[in-house]
């Protein structure tokens, strides 16, 4: 029996060749490989689906999150989150995906794009972590610089507490988060290089959301330091804030001890400033105009305008420890040893130099607090930049007297012999010129630095009636609205320049008195007040008088006892100097000094010529500036026998429109409100009963002989009339009658002057305008570059015009800068804002359109 043959045939064995292996293994290839494709392109598919949702990545844009007031970045933020979601599901796809991209990507239409997404949809998930750390930040750093900027009491206790620290530096992680993914994406883009296919698009709309999500973190990072930098700042200008706010110096009655205290805050100060400088550099456009951009600008305003005031004081009061220190440790009071007092002003001009670099110091400390930035913003920080400026004011103020007293102090101490002042006590409730009424006089001796003796005179007492005809002609006004018949010495400050005030009281008390002195000083309520601030107080016998006390107990006292009362104030005043002062309250003593010689509540002339320069390039001596520029100084002297100038608001408007090729046109306008009330406040008689209440005669109905001095050669084109009221003192004396303008223009040593008598009820606001034509030779025409310049002095007595001013430039012009922040540039008129308490000069540059 034949066995069956179970060798393989010949025809089986051909199937399972090399050849028909290779073709089976290539198909299963394919067929996998259109199988990973379909589920790839299915798999991109959904991503490109999430593509389409990821726009909201857009939204999250650097100006959206410096403002996230003006979008709502939760919403944003939730939407991220479940895309996030979504591409983490992706992300764990992606496997396959990346291998079909290697192997597929020759594949027409769709190859760029598989090899492509992988990549994309990781730059997308570190985009969106990115965004979303971003959005938190954002949100609690504009809730942080909220607090920063708040009142400073809050601020501050908010910092002190650590929760606000700690918020910060929370915010300051979550954007150097955000700054590690963005750079991860980065890296991804760099290796892969631009897409080509259909991704392209949404790769570069990616990228342009993850630049503007980098501009933003670059920005925010150092934002966020300089606001946590703000705490130390804070903490440092505390107590500062309160020795010279408080006058309460407490532990810190040694200057060193300040001292100390400005290096402190001067450190904290530049650490925080150049961290919000980095910040401000790193700002894209769209930050720059948000709310927080707003914000960062002002912060550092305040902060390096801070730094300087801290620097310039710390080199200013070192300088004057010597000269304090050498007046603390003399024998006797300040004004009592005389030995002691030359003694310090030696040791301060030894100072001179570094009381001048630190004058220079603080000076660029008040231009910067006054930055337009910071002005912009000031009503949202509770306070704290007027508290700056004003411990930037009070800090310059003592260096400044102490850098230039010391130059005068041994002439005007009687270091070179007996030296006896007039000095002229001026109502200012009763204003005039140069300061007020005068109600009294004292003659002061100094002898070796010493005060030896003080002597009160009653202004009645003081003119030699026997002797009126050798009296001089009182001044036009006065005889026309006060119906004066000589000049006596009570009406000696009717005019506006101190130093012809001060020659004529000089030859009045000659006249009066038979005795010559050595110069006048002036001195008003004002300066009192002042004085009796840095010392905390007066002592009396009946009880210390604080400063918010003075001018009520001044009040009363005069009622009760008569005009000598102010002496008695004035002696209590000097023995309250004179006694062991604390160091710190001579550094505020000098301050107070400093202030009243600023904004003429006291003024100076002596007989001494060299002496007297010295004054007057101080600006101590209230003279009334004679510029070949342009001037407004407006000047009210109450002709109503009333104490009411206390009650008036005054502001003034000037507009002036510049011409290059004639006189410029001027439009001022002095306003007055009367704050009296009061049923016996009525307008019926310019004369008022002297024997009434000083409350009653303050709240009186204002007589204000109004005069306003302007440029030389200023040509009156029409103003108010200003006529003539009722039972005026012309109209009672028959020189006039009732309705005639009283508006005159008048012309003399002190320049071109518009006068006339307005009439203030009171609650009532009344003003006087006048429109007339300035010099063209007032602004300085370059070939390319012209500069307008306007001077613009307070008067004595007051405490403060509210001034704006415009100046419109000529067409062709634009502007350029000016020697104070404007409050607006609108088109072709700048305008200017501030309260007029010091002479103040006003330069406005421009050039010509087109001028290189």
């Amino acid at each position: 029996m034949d066995l069956p043959d179970t060798r393989p045939s010949r025809q089986r064995r051909r199937i399972f060749t090399p050849r028909r292996f290779v073709l089976v293994a290539t198909l299963s290839l394919v067929a996998a490989g259109i199988g990973i494709g379909i589920w790839g392109y299915a798999t991109w598919s959904k991503a490109r689906a999430i593509g389409d949702q990821l726009l909201q990545l857009e939204a999250v844009s650097a100006g959206s999150l410096a403002d996230p007031e003006s979008i709502e970045l939760k919403p944003i933020r939730a939407q991220l989150d479940a895309a996030r979601e979504d591409i983490y599901s992706l992300q764990r796809e992606l496997g396959p995906l990346r291998l079909a991209g290697s192997l597929f990507g020759w594949f027409p239409s769709i190859g760029d794009d598989l090899r492509n997404a992988p990549g994309l949809i990781d730059r997308t998930a570190f985009a969106v972590d990115a965004a979303m750390e971003a959005i938190d930040g954002a949100i609690e750093l504009n809730q942080t610089y909220g607090v920063a900027i708040g009142t400073f009491e809050s601020a501050l206790a908010a910092y002190s507490a650590g929760g606000l620290s700690a918020t910060i530096a929370r915010v300051r992680d979550r954007f150097e988060a955000a700054d590690g993914l963005l750079a991860r994406g980065r890296a991804i883009a760099a290796e892969s290089g631009i897409p080509g296919g259909r991704l392209r698009g949404k790769a570069q709309r990616l990228a342009s959301a993850e630049r503007s999500l980098q501009s933003f973190v670059d920005w925010a990072i150092p934002a966020a330091t300089a606001a946590e930098l703000l705490g130390p700042v804070l903490t440092s200008a505390e107590p500062l804030l309160s020795i010279f706010e408080d006058s309460d110096f407490g532990t810190y009655a040694h200057v060193g001890v300040i001292a100390e205290m400005l290096s402190d805050l001067e450190k904290a100060t530049g650490d925080a400033s150049r961290a919000a400088a980095t910040a401000i550099a790193a700002a894209p456009p769209e930050v720059a105009r948000s709310s927080l951009g707003k914000d960062l600008r002002a912060l550092g305003a305040l902060l390096e305008g801070l730094k300087a005031a801290s620097q310039g004081g710390r080199i200013g009061v070192n300088a004057m420890q010597p000269g304090i220190e050498a007046l603390t440790n003399g024998t006797g009071g300040l004004l009592s040893d005389g030995d002691s007092l030359l003694r310090a002003m030696e040791q301060l001009a030894a100072e001179r130099q570094a009381l001048a670099d630190a004058s220079l110091k603080l000076e660029a400390a008040a231009r910067l607090l006054g930055s337009p930035a910071l002005e912009a913003r000031s009503a949202r920080w509770g306070g704290l930049v007027d508290r700056v400026r004003e411990l930037t004011v009070r800090i310059q103020s003592s260096v400044d007297i102490a850098l230039a007293f010391p130059a005068v102090a041994r002439e005007f101490l009687g270091g070179n012999g007996l030296r006896t002042y007039l000095v002229l006590g001026q109502t200012a409730d009763e204003l005039r010129a140069t300061g007020g009424f005068v109600s009294g006089v004292w003659l002061m001796t100094f002898f070796g630095g010493a005060l030896v003796d003080v002597e009160y005179q009653d202004i009645v007492e003081v003119d030699d009636l026997d002797r009126l005809n050798l009296y001089p002609p009182p001044p036009r006004l006065l005889e026309r609205h006060m119906n004066a018949p000589v000049w006596l010495m009570r009406d000696v400050s009717w005019e506006p320049d101190f130093p012809s005030t001060a020659a004529f009281a000089l030859e009045l008390y000659r006249l009066g008195q038979k005795r010559s002195v050595d110069g006048v000083i002036a001195v008003t309520p004002w300066a009192f007040l002042k004085a009796a601030k840095a010392l905390g107080g007066i002592p009396t016998p009946e009880g210390s008088i604080g400063a918010e006390e003075l001018l009520p107990a001044l009040e009363a006292g005069t009622d009760r006892f008569g005009r000598s009362y102010m002496d008695t104030l004035f002696q209590d005043l000097l023995e309250a100097i004179d006694t062991a002062l604390p160091q710190s309250r001579l550094f505020e003593l000098g301050a107070a000094l400093d202030d009243s010689l600023a904004e003429k509540q006291l003024m100076i002339y002596l007989t001494n010529k060299d002496a007297q320069r010295l004054i007057e390039g101080f600006g101590w001596s209230g003279a009334l500036a004679m510029p070949s520029h342009d001037r407004v100084v407006p000047i009210d002297s109450n002709v109503g026998w009333s104490k009411v100038d206390r009650n008036i608001e005054r502001s003034v408007s000037y507009r002036i429109v510049l011409d290059p090729d004639g006189p410029a046109r001027a439009r001022l306008k002095l306003s007055y409100h009367n704050l009296s009330s009061g049923s016996d406040a009525g307008c019926d008689s310019q004369f008022a009963d002297r024997n009434q209440t000083y409350e009653v005669l303050k709240n009186a109905c204002y007589w204000n002989l109004v005069r306003a001095y302007v440029s030389e050669g200023a040509s009156l084109l029409r103003g108010d009339p200003l006529p003539l009221p009722v039972n005026s003192i012309l109209d009672q004396v028959g020189a006039a009658d009732p309705g005639e303008p009283t508006l005159e223009v008048l012309r003399g040593p002190a320049g071109t002057v518009f006068a006339g008598l307005l009439l203030v009820p009171p609650g009532e606001t009344r003003s006087a305008s006048f429109v007339y034509d300035v010099p063209g030779t007032v602004v300085d025409w370059g070939k390319d570059v012209a500069t307008y310049s306007l001077t613009m002095q307070p008067q004595a007595g007051t405490v403060g015009r509210h001034v704006k001013i415009e100046v419109v430039l000529p067409e062709g012009f634009d502007y350029v800068s000016s020697s104070i922040a404007p409050v607006s540039t609108a088109g072709n008129t700048i305008e200017f804002e501030f309260l007029l308490i010091r002479d103040t000069e006003i330069t406005v540059e421009m050039s010509r359109a087109g001028a290189a």
